[in-house]
């Protein structure tokens, strides 16, 4: 080959380089952008993932934090939902990253009361934000947006007892078939737990076998979970859970709501004529000791309930203090009425002896002087289930005779009577127990 045709090859085959050189370019701009692109992709598809993960866990927590106040309380369950939602690091209104976070009743578009009606113990939650990109937006994409929902469920608490408007017999029902067998028991601060109240402390107990009971309420000003009402026992009392439906109104009624051992005698017709007479009153002491000191004022606490798990949220509606009686004793007229012991007990008597009493009202002239009652829900003496129903606490309180609170009484007020009563919620405009309303026992029950 001749110097000038080694030259023209050499020439032909950089020419033939170059060539491949700008492919090369082409290929590489192409699959870069394309790899870019995945891996910008991935990037950005990772972070608005953890964003929306993020958000979800929010909505949740938001949700289940707030459904407690549910139903009474719709405001209070938006407040503690956006609180909860911005504690988990999405504040509604941060403009930043236009974060909104929406509460708002179950179902979507429900109406209260009307079609679709709304579930009155959930909550539904929305978080959403908008999530910026970084690699994506080199190819145009802009930000993104996420939106979580979730909807949080309380489960109604257990029903101790009856799952039905009354907790509890009466003398006319006691012993009948198809009726409540039982009576609640709520007993003086000086008897020992061995007779069946589990809480009753007999401070003075000299029983080396049974020393004083040192076992507290679960709900109790001494615990700090039940500290609100007025007159509140230290050592806390028996409560129970009132439920009451939408657009019904109701009056709390307890039977028999004071002490007064009655020497057996039964109401005229009582089916329970028969069953002995300590089944109603038991008596102080062998000698049906006539000592007031004894006998055990009773207190009726009714409070409107806005969170069902904490007792320190209720506020207080109204409250009756009833004083005890000496019905057995008849000559020493403790009656508010003076008058000797009838032969039945269809007239003459006191409302609040052994009849169905509304702890809500104010006494009435039968019962009006041993009756102290204050009412925080303008006089009225019924409870309403408003819009989307409503739960109500009853608190029964065992106090000294003279009404106040055995555990800082001095010197010791040591009340001895047991005192047996029941509770119903009572529709006063059908004259009939409630339909759709429950009565049931909260944490501690005793019964006999």
């Amino acid at each position: 080959m001749t110097r000038q045709e080694m030259r023209a090859s050499r020439g032909s085959i950089a020419a033939r380089r170059r060539r491949h050189y700008g492919q090369a370019l082409v290929i590489f701009a192409l699959s870069a952008t394309v790899l870019f692109g995945m891996a910008g992709l991935g990037v950005d598809a990772g972070v608005r993932y953890l964003a929306a993960a993020a958000a979800e866990r929010a909505a949740a927590a938001g949700a289940t934090a707030g459904v407690v106040h549910m139903p009474q309380d719709f405001a209070g369950a938006t407040a503690t939902a956006r609180s909860t939602a911005a504690a988990n690091g999405f504040l509604n209104g941060d403009t930043s990253r236009n974060v909104t976070v929406a509460v708002s009743q179950y179902p979507a578009n429900c109406i209260p009361g009307g079609i679709p009606d709304c579930d009155t113990n959930k909550l539904t939650v929305t978080v959403a934000e908008d999530v910026p990109t970084t690699f994506m937006r080199i190819l145009g994409f802009g930000t993104g947006h996420v939106t979580q929902v979730e909807t949080a469920e309380y489960l109604r608490p257990i029903q101790m007892g009856q799952n039905s408007p009354q907790f509890g017999a009466d003398d006319m029902t006691l012993g009948v078939a198809g009726s409540p067998s039982f009576m609640v028991d709520e007993e003086g601060w000086g008897i020992h737990r061995q007779n069946g109240d589990a809480y009753t402390p007999d401070p003075l107990s000299n029983w080396s076998s049974n020393p004083a009971n040192k076992d507290i309420h679960s709900a109790s000003p001494i615990k700090a979970s039940d500290t609100v009402g007025v007159n509140v026992g230290q050592r806390g009392g028996y409560n129970f859970l009132v439920w009451v439906p939408p657009n019904q109104n109701i009056s709390l009624q307890v039977f028999n709501p004071v002490y007064g051992p009655s020497n057996g005698y039964k109401p005229v017709g009582s089916p329970a004529t028969g069953i002995p007479e300590g089944t109603f009153h038991p008596k102080v002491g062998s000698d049906y000791d006539r000592s007031l000191d004894l006998y055990s004022t009773m207190q009726y606490t009714v409070f409107s309930v806005n969170n069902i798990y904490d007792q320190n949220a209720d506020v207080q509606a109204a409250q009756t203090v009833v004083k005890p009686i000496d019905a057995y004793n008849a000559s020493t007229n403790q009656w508010a009425n003076p008058a000797t012991m009838p032969s039945g007990w269809n007239t003459g008597l006191p409302s609040v002896f052994h009849t169905w009493y509304n702890v809500v009202a104010a006494a009435d002239a039968t019962s009006a002087s041993l009756v102290t009652h204050t009412n925080s829900i303008g006089g009225s003496p019924t409870l309403p289930g408003g819009v989307n129903g409503g739960y109500y606490r009853l608190r029964v309180e065992s106090m000294t005779g003279s009404g106040t609170d055995p555990s800082t009484a001095s010197p010791p007020q040591m009340a001895k009577s047991m005192k047996f009563f029941s509770v119903r919620a009572w529709d006063p405009a059908a004259s009939a127990a409630c339909s759709g309303c429950t009565v049931s026992a909260i944490n501690d029950m005793s019964f006999t």
